[in-house]
Protein backbone atom coordinates (compact mmCIF):
# COMPACT_ATOMS: atom_id res chain seq x y z
CA UNK A 1 0.00 0.00 0.00
CA UNK A 2 1.40 3.40 -0.95
CA UNK A 3 1.81 5.88 1.87
CA UNK A 4 -0.55 8.71 0.88
CA UNK A 5 -2.33 11.59 2.56
CA UNK A 6 -5.67 10.26 3.74
CA UNK A 7 -7.09 13.05 5.89
CA UNK A 8 -6.11 16.53 7.05
CA UNK A 9 -6.62 17.14 10.76
CA UNK A 10 -7.69 20.73 11.46
CA UNK A 11 -5.21 22.70 13.52
CA UNK A 12 -2.54 19.99 13.66
CA UNK A 13 -0.01 21.95 11.61
CA UNK A 14 -0.14 24.84 14.09
CA UNK A 15 0.28 22.51 17.06
CA UNK A 16 3.24 20.78 15.40
CA UNK A 17 4.82 24.15 14.72
CA UNK A 18 4.34 25.12 18.36
CA UNK A 19 5.98 21.88 19.43
CA UNK A 20 8.96 22.44 17.15
CA UNK A 21 9.40 26.00 18.39
CA UNK A 22 9.74 24.76 21.95
CA UNK A 23 6.35 25.96 23.23
CA UNK A 24 4.25 24.12 25.79
CA UNK A 25 2.56 21.70 23.42
CA UNK A 26 4.92 18.73 23.33
CA UNK A 27 2.57 15.89 22.49
CA UNK A 28 3.92 15.60 18.97
CA UNK A 29 7.38 14.26 18.19
CA UNK A 30 9.25 12.83 15.24
CA UNK A 31 8.59 9.18 14.42
CA UNK A 32 11.49 6.90 15.41
CA UNK A 33 12.37 3.46 14.16
CA UNK A 34 11.52 1.89 17.52
CA UNK A 35 7.95 3.20 17.16
CA UNK A 36 7.41 0.69 14.35
CA UNK A 37 7.33 -3.09 14.66
CA UNK A 38 7.10 -4.81 11.31
CA UNK A 39 3.92 -6.90 11.16
CA UNK A 40 2.39 -5.20 14.24
CA UNK A 41 -0.31 -2.46 14.36
CA UNK A 42 0.96 1.11 14.74
CA UNK A 43 0.46 2.40 18.30
CA UNK A 44 0.01 6.00 17.09
CA UNK A 45 -1.34 7.74 14.03
CA UNK A 46 1.35 9.17 11.78
CA UNK A 47 1.14 12.76 10.49
CA UNK A 48 3.08 14.75 7.93
CA UNK A 49 4.94 17.95 8.74
CA UNK A 50 1.99 19.92 7.39
CA UNK A 51 -0.47 18.12 9.63
CA UNK A 52 -2.01 15.66 7.17
CA UNK A 53 -2.81 12.19 8.45
CA UNK A 54 -0.61 9.69 6.64
CA UNK A 55 -1.42 6.46 8.49
CA UNK A 56 -4.05 5.74 11.09
CA UNK A 57 -3.32 4.09 14.39
CA UNK A 58 -3.56 0.31 13.91
CA UNK A 59 -2.16 0.27 10.38
CA UNK A 60 0.31 -2.60 9.89
CA UNK A 61 3.74 -1.87 8.39
CA UNK A 62 4.51 -4.99 6.38
CA UNK A 63 8.19 -4.70 5.52
CA UNK A 64 11.43 -2.75 6.00
CA UNK A 65 10.93 -0.77 2.80
CA UNK A 66 7.77 0.84 4.21
CA UNK A 67 9.39 1.34 7.60
CA UNK A 68 12.51 2.99 6.15
CA UNK A 69 10.38 5.24 3.94
CA UNK A 70 8.47 6.48 6.97
CA UNK A 71 11.47 6.91 9.26
CA UNK A 72 13.46 8.80 6.64
CA UNK A 73 10.68 11.39 6.21
CA UNK A 74 9.75 14.23 8.54
CA UNK A 75 6.68 12.57 10.00
CA UNK A 76 5.20 12.93 13.47
CA UNK A 77 3.14 11.04 16.00
CA UNK A 78 0.91 12.43 18.75
CA UNK A 79 2.44 10.66 21.69
CA UNK A 80 0.23 11.96 24.50
CA UNK A 81 -1.87 14.96 25.56
CA UNK A 82 0.10 15.28 28.80
CA UNK A 83 -0.49 18.10 31.26
CA UNK A 84 2.42 20.35 32.24
CA UNK A 85 4.03 19.15 35.45
CA UNK A 86 2.98 15.51 35.04
CA UNK A 87 5.52 12.68 34.94
CA UNK A 88 4.55 11.92 31.36
CA UNK A 89 5.02 15.58 30.45
CA UNK A 90 8.51 15.62 32.01
CA UNK A 91 9.30 12.42 30.17
CA UNK A 92 8.21 14.09 26.96
CA UNK A 93 10.53 17.01 27.65
CA UNK A 94 13.39 14.59 28.22
CA UNK A 95 12.64 12.85 24.92
CA UNK A 96 12.51 16.18 23.14
CA UNK A 97 15.89 17.11 24.59
CA UNK A 98 17.35 13.78 23.50
CA UNK A 99 16.01 14.28 20.00
CA UNK A 100 17.43 17.80 19.91
CA UNK A 101 20.82 16.42 20.93
CA UNK A 102 20.59 13.63 18.35
CA UNK A 103 20.08 16.21 15.62
CA UNK A 104 23.11 18.31 16.65
CA UNK A 105 25.40 18.66 13.68
CA UNK A 106 29.01 17.55 14.04
CA UNK A 107 31.90 17.41 11.61
CA UNK A 108 32.63 14.11 9.90
CA UNK A 109 35.68 13.46 12.09
CA UNK A 110 33.67 13.71 15.31
CA UNK A 111 30.94 11.53 13.79
CA UNK A 112 33.42 8.80 12.84
CA UNK A 113 35.14 9.02 16.23
CA UNK A 114 31.93 8.56 18.22
CA UNK A 115 30.65 5.70 16.06
CA UNK A 116 34.05 4.04 16.02
CA UNK A 117 33.64 3.87 19.80
CA UNK A 118 30.37 2.00 19.38
CA UNK A 119 32.03 -0.43 16.98
CA UNK A 120 34.82 -1.08 19.52
CA UNK A 121 32.16 -2.00 22.11
CA UNK A 122 30.51 -4.35 19.61
CA UNK A 123 33.78 -6.16 18.93
CA UNK A 124 34.44 -6.62 22.64
CA UNK A 125 31.00 -8.19 22.99
CA UNK A 126 31.76 -10.60 20.15
CA UNK A 127 34.96 -11.57 21.96
CA UNK A 128 33.12 -12.24 25.24
CA UNK A 129 30.17 -13.97 23.59
CA UNK A 130 27.55 -12.07 21.57
CA UNK A 131 23.81 -12.02 22.23
CA UNK A 132 20.71 -10.23 20.95
CA UNK A 133 21.89 -6.88 22.32
CA UNK A 134 25.08 -7.20 20.26
CA UNK A 135 23.05 -7.76 17.11
CA UNK A 136 20.86 -4.76 17.97
CA UNK A 137 23.95 -2.55 18.31
CA UNK A 138 25.26 -3.70 14.94
CA UNK A 139 21.88 -2.95 13.37
CA UNK A 140 21.87 0.49 14.99
CA UNK A 141 25.35 1.31 13.70
CA UNK A 142 24.55 -0.05 10.23
CA UNK A 143 21.43 2.13 10.03
CA UNK A 144 23.38 5.21 11.07
CA UNK A 145 26.13 4.57 8.54
CA UNK A 146 23.54 3.95 5.83
CA UNK A 147 21.73 7.21 6.51
CA UNK A 148 24.84 9.33 6.99
CA UNK A 149 26.59 7.91 3.93
CA UNK A 150 23.60 8.60 1.66
CA UNK A 151 24.52 12.30 1.77
CA UNK A 152 27.99 12.46 3.32
CA UNK A 153 29.92 9.44 2.07
CA UNK A 154 32.88 11.44 0.71
CA UNK A 155 33.38 13.11 4.08
CA UNK A 156 33.02 9.86 6.01
CA UNK A 157 35.51 8.10 3.72
CA UNK A 158 37.97 10.97 4.18
CA UNK A 159 37.63 10.92 7.96
CA UNK A 160 38.20 7.16 8.01
CA UNK A 161 41.17 7.45 5.63
CA UNK A 162 42.76 10.10 7.86
CA UNK A 163 41.99 8.36 11.15
CA UNK A 164 45.08 7.68 13.25
CA UNK A 165 45.76 5.46 16.24
CA UNK A 166 42.84 3.11 15.63
CA UNK A 167 42.76 -0.67 15.93
CA UNK A 168 43.31 -2.20 12.47
CA UNK A 169 40.34 -4.55 12.76
CA UNK A 170 37.89 -1.85 13.85
CA UNK A 171 38.76 0.99 11.49
CA UNK A 172 39.09 -1.40 8.55
CA UNK A 173 35.60 -2.79 9.26
CA UNK A 174 34.24 0.77 9.48
CA UNK A 175 35.88 1.56 6.13
CA UNK A 176 34.48 -1.59 4.51
CA UNK A 177 30.97 -0.80 5.78
CA UNK A 178 30.94 2.68 4.23
CA UNK A 179 32.41 1.36 0.97
CA UNK A 180 29.66 -1.30 0.85
CA UNK A 181 27.03 1.42 1.20
CA UNK A 182 28.65 3.49 -1.56
CA UNK A 183 29.13 0.64 -4.03
CA UNK A 184 25.76 -0.90 -3.15
CA UNK A 185 24.07 2.39 -3.97
CA UNK A 186 25.99 2.67 -7.25
CA UNK A 187 24.77 -0.72 -8.51
CA UNK A 188 21.17 -0.21 -7.41
CA UNK A 189 20.86 -2.40 -4.32
CA UNK A 190 17.77 -1.28 -2.37
CA UNK A 191 17.98 0.56 0.98
CA UNK A 192 16.92 -2.36 3.20
CA UNK A 193 19.40 -4.75 1.59
CA UNK A 194 22.15 -2.11 1.76
CA UNK A 195 21.67 -1.87 5.52
CA UNK A 196 22.18 -5.64 5.71
CA UNK A 197 25.28 -5.30 3.53
CA UNK A 198 26.65 -2.54 5.76
CA UNK A 199 26.07 -4.78 8.79
CA UNK A 200 28.02 -7.51 6.98
CA UNK A 201 30.83 -5.04 6.34
CA UNK A 202 30.97 -4.13 10.02
CA UNK A 203 31.15 -7.77 11.14
CA UNK A 204 32.80 -9.72 8.29
CA UNK A 205 35.98 -10.38 10.29
CA UNK A 206 34.72 -10.70 13.88
CA UNK A 207 35.76 -14.35 13.80
CA UNK A 208 39.44 -13.31 13.68
CA UNK A 209 39.64 -9.65 14.71
CA UNK A 210 42.01 -10.31 17.60
CA UNK A 211 44.39 -12.17 15.28
CA UNK A 212 44.24 -9.21 12.86
CA UNK A 213 45.39 -6.86 15.60
CA UNK A 214 48.14 -9.25 16.66
CA UNK A 215 49.45 -9.36 13.09
CA UNK A 216 49.77 -5.59 13.18
CA UNK A 217 52.63 -6.00 15.65
CA UNK A 218 54.63 -8.77 13.98
CA UNK A 219 56.73 -8.77 10.85
CA UNK A 220 57.18 -12.53 10.50
CA UNK A 221 55.19 -14.48 7.90
CA UNK A 222 51.97 -16.17 8.98
CA UNK A 223 52.28 -19.50 10.75
CA UNK A 224 50.32 -22.50 9.49
CA UNK A 225 47.98 -22.20 12.47
CA UNK A 226 47.33 -18.52 11.77
CA UNK A 227 46.74 -19.20 8.11
CA UNK A 228 44.21 -21.90 8.96
CA UNK A 229 42.42 -19.53 11.31
CA UNK A 230 42.22 -16.97 8.53
CA UNK A 231 40.84 -19.49 6.03
CA UNK A 232 38.17 -20.56 8.51
CA UNK A 233 37.17 -17.08 9.68
CA UNK A 234 34.14 -16.61 7.37
CA UNK A 235 32.55 -19.75 8.83
CA UNK A 236 33.64 -18.84 12.36
CA UNK A 237 32.15 -15.39 11.94
CA UNK A 238 28.83 -16.70 10.64
CA UNK A 239 28.59 -18.97 13.70
CA UNK A 240 29.12 -15.95 15.99
CA UNK A 241 26.52 -13.94 14.10
CA UNK A 242 23.98 -16.72 14.44
CA UNK A 243 24.77 -16.88 18.15
CA UNK A 244 23.91 -13.18 18.29
CA UNK A 245 20.53 -13.94 16.70
CA UNK A 246 21.30 -12.88 13.13
CA UNK A 247 18.98 -14.64 10.67
CA UNK A 248 19.19 -12.11 7.82
CA UNK A 249 20.21 -14.16 4.73
CA UNK A 250 21.85 -11.17 2.99
CA UNK A 251 24.03 -10.45 6.00
CA UNK A 252 25.04 -14.08 6.55
CA UNK A 253 25.63 -14.89 2.88
CA UNK A 254 27.80 -11.82 2.31
CA UNK A 255 30.00 -12.73 5.28
CA UNK A 256 30.21 -16.44 4.43
CA UNK A 257 31.28 -15.80 0.83
CA UNK A 258 33.33 -12.59 0.97
CA UNK A 259 36.63 -14.44 0.40
CA UNK A 260 35.34 -16.58 -2.47
CA UNK A 261 36.78 -15.69 -5.88
CA UNK A 262 35.34 -16.00 -9.38
CA UNK A 263 38.05 -18.46 -10.53
CA UNK A 264 37.50 -20.76 -7.53
CA UNK A 265 40.73 -19.80 -5.76
CA UNK A 266 38.95 -18.35 -2.72
CA UNK A 267 37.86 -19.85 0.58
CA UNK A 268 36.33 -21.47 2.57
CA UNK A 269 34.25 -23.32 -0.07
CA UNK A 270 36.07 -22.64 -3.33
CA UNK A 271 32.93 -21.28 -5.00
CA UNK A 272 33.04 -20.01 -8.59
CA UNK A 273 31.30 -17.45 -10.78
CA UNK A 274 27.50 -17.41 -10.26
CA UNK A 275 27.80 -19.48 -7.10
CA UNK A 276 28.95 -16.29 -5.37
CA UNK A 277 26.16 -13.89 -4.35
CA UNK A 278 26.25 -10.29 -5.57
CA UNK A 279 26.36 -8.92 -2.02
CA UNK A 280 29.40 -11.09 -1.30
CA UNK A 281 31.11 -9.75 -4.43
CA UNK A 282 30.48 -6.18 -3.26
CA UNK A 283 31.89 -6.99 0.18
CA UNK A 284 34.91 -8.66 -1.44
CA UNK A 285 35.82 -5.53 -3.41
CA UNK A 286 35.40 -3.27 -0.38
CA UNK A 287 37.36 -5.61 1.89
CA UNK A 288 40.21 -6.03 -0.61
CA UNK A 289 40.67 -2.29 -1.02
CA UNK A 290 40.39 -1.44 2.70
CA UNK A 291 42.96 -4.11 3.56
CA UNK A 292 45.49 -3.05 0.93
CA UNK A 293 45.54 0.64 1.92
CA UNK A 294 46.38 -0.20 5.55
CA UNK A 295 49.69 -1.16 7.11
CA UNK A 296 49.96 -4.64 8.57
CA UNK A 297 52.96 -6.07 10.37
CA UNK A 298 53.81 -8.57 7.62
CA UNK A 299 53.12 -6.25 4.68
CA UNK A 300 53.32 -2.61 3.65
CA UNK A 301 50.27 -0.55 2.87
CA UNK A 302 49.58 0.41 -0.72
CA UNK A 303 48.74 3.81 -2.09
CA UNK A 304 45.04 3.95 -3.00
CA UNK A 305 45.78 4.21 -6.73
CA UNK A 306 48.04 1.13 -6.46
CA UNK A 307 45.32 -0.81 -4.64
CA UNK A 308 42.75 0.23 -7.25
CA UNK A 309 45.13 -0.80 -10.03
CA UNK A 310 45.51 -4.26 -8.48
CA UNK A 311 41.74 -4.58 -8.20
CA UNK A 312 41.40 -3.54 -11.84
CA UNK A 313 44.01 -6.10 -12.95
CA UNK A 314 42.24 -8.91 -11.07
CA UNK A 315 38.83 -8.10 -12.55
CA UNK A 316 37.08 -10.98 -14.24
CA UNK A 317 39.37 -13.62 -12.71
CA UNK A 318 39.06 -13.02 -8.98
CA UNK A 319 37.02 -9.82 -8.64
CA UNK A 320 33.75 -9.07 -10.41
CA UNK A 321 34.77 -6.98 -13.44
CA UNK A 322 31.72 -4.71 -13.48
CA UNK A 323 31.97 -4.01 -9.76
CA UNK A 324 35.70 -3.29 -10.04
CA UNK A 325 35.15 -0.69 -12.75
CA UNK A 326 32.25 0.99 -10.93
CA UNK A 327 34.23 1.01 -7.69
CA UNK A 328 37.20 2.75 -9.34
CA UNK A 329 34.89 5.22 -11.06
CA UNK A 330 33.18 6.01 -7.76
CA UNK A 331 36.38 6.57 -5.75
CA UNK A 332 38.73 7.88 -8.43
CA UNK A 333 42.47 7.25 -8.27
CA UNK A 334 42.69 9.66 -5.32
CA UNK A 335 39.90 8.68 -2.89
CA UNK A 336 38.55 11.23 -0.39
CA UNK A 337 41.12 11.94 2.32
CA UNK A 338 44.16 11.46 0.07
CA UNK A 339 46.78 14.16 0.74
CA UNK A 340 48.05 15.48 -2.60
CA UNK A 341 50.92 17.75 -3.56
CA UNK A 342 50.00 19.78 -6.61
CA UNK A 343 52.26 21.01 -9.38
CA UNK A 344 51.95 24.43 -7.69
CA UNK A 345 53.71 23.01 -4.62
CA UNK A 346 50.59 23.36 -2.51
CA UNK A 347 49.28 20.45 -0.43
CA UNK A 348 45.60 19.68 -0.25
CA UNK A 349 43.08 16.95 0.41
CA UNK A 350 41.04 15.08 -2.18
CA UNK A 351 37.43 15.73 -1.23
CA UNK A 352 35.71 13.93 -4.11
CA UNK A 353 36.35 12.06 -7.38
CA UNK A 354 36.21 15.15 -9.62
CA UNK A 355 35.64 15.06 -13.38
CA UNK A 356 38.02 12.17 -14.01
CA UNK A 357 39.81 9.46 -12.04
CA UNK A 358 43.14 11.32 -12.32
CA UNK A 359 41.74 14.78 -11.52
CA UNK A 360 40.07 14.72 -8.09
CA UNK A 361 38.46 17.68 -6.38
CA UNK A 362 41.24 18.98 -4.13
CA UNK A 363 40.98 21.61 -1.42
CA UNK A 364 44.37 23.12 -0.61
CA UNK A 365 45.18 23.75 3.07
CA UNK A 366 48.99 24.28 2.92
CA UNK A 367 50.66 26.76 0.59
CA UNK A 368 53.84 26.09 -1.43
CA UNK A 369 55.94 27.08 1.62
CA UNK A 370 54.17 24.54 3.82
CA UNK A 371 52.24 27.18 5.76
CA UNK A 372 48.55 26.62 6.56
CA UNK A 373 46.00 28.60 4.57
CA UNK A 374 43.43 30.74 6.36
CA UNK A 375 40.79 28.54 4.79
CA UNK A 376 40.71 25.64 2.36
CA UNK A 377 40.73 26.66 -1.31
CA UNK A 378 39.35 24.43 -4.07
CA UNK A 379 41.77 23.91 -6.96
CA UNK A 380 40.95 22.79 -10.49
CA UNK A 381 43.25 19.79 -10.88
CA UNK A 382 42.40 19.49 -14.56
CA UNK A 383 44.51 22.64 -14.98
CA UNK A 384 48.22 22.01 -15.66
CA UNK A 385 49.23 24.48 -12.97
CA UNK A 386 47.24 22.64 -10.31
CA UNK A 387 47.48 19.03 -11.47
CA UNK A 388 48.19 16.38 -8.83
CA UNK A 389 51.92 15.67 -8.71
CA UNK A 390 52.06 13.01 -5.97
CA UNK A 391 50.50 11.55 -2.86
CA UNK A 392 52.26 12.79 0.29
CA UNK A 393 51.94 12.47 4.06
CA UNK A 394 49.73 15.19 5.48
CA UNK A 395 51.92 17.74 7.31
CA UNK A 396 51.47 18.15 11.05
CA UNK A 397 50.25 21.54 12.20
CA UNK A 398 48.03 22.82 15.05
CA UNK A 399 45.66 24.42 12.52
CA UNK A 400 45.30 21.26 10.42
CA UNK A 401 42.30 19.68 12.10
CA UNK A 402 40.25 22.87 12.11
CA UNK A 403 40.85 23.28 8.38
CA UNK A 404 39.97 19.64 7.68
CA UNK A 405 36.75 19.77 9.69
CA UNK A 406 35.36 22.57 7.51
CA UNK A 407 35.87 20.76 4.20
CA UNK A 408 32.73 18.61 4.34
CA UNK A 409 29.16 19.29 5.35
CA UNK A 410 28.31 18.48 8.93
CA UNK A 411 26.38 15.33 9.84
CA UNK A 412 23.57 14.84 12.41
CA UNK A 413 25.31 13.44 15.49
CA UNK A 414 22.98 10.48 15.83
CA UNK A 415 19.80 11.00 13.90
CA UNK A 416 16.44 9.71 15.08
CA UNK A 417 16.90 5.96 15.04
Amino acid sequence: MAIVHLIAEKGLSERLQSCMEGKKIIGYRRLREQDIEIGQPLRHSVHSETGALLLKKGYVIKDEVQRNKLVNQKVYIYASPDKPGSAAYRSGLARAQQEKESDRLVDVFEWVESHYGLLAIIYQEFARGPDETTRAKVNLLAERIHRAAEKHHDGLLAAIHLAEGKAYSHIKAFHVAVLCEVLGTRIGIGPAQRVSLVAAGLTHDVGMWQLQDELQLREEPLTDEQWQQIRKHPTTTVALLKKAGVVDPTWLQAVQQHHERLNGSGYPQGLKENQIAQVARVLAVADTFAAMVRQRGDRDKRLPKEALRDIFLSRGEEIDGTLAQLFIKELGMFPPGSACRLVSGEIGIAVGPGTSAAAPDVEVIFDHDGQPMKRAVLRDTTSKGFAVREIVPLPEHPARQALLAKMWDKVPKKGRL
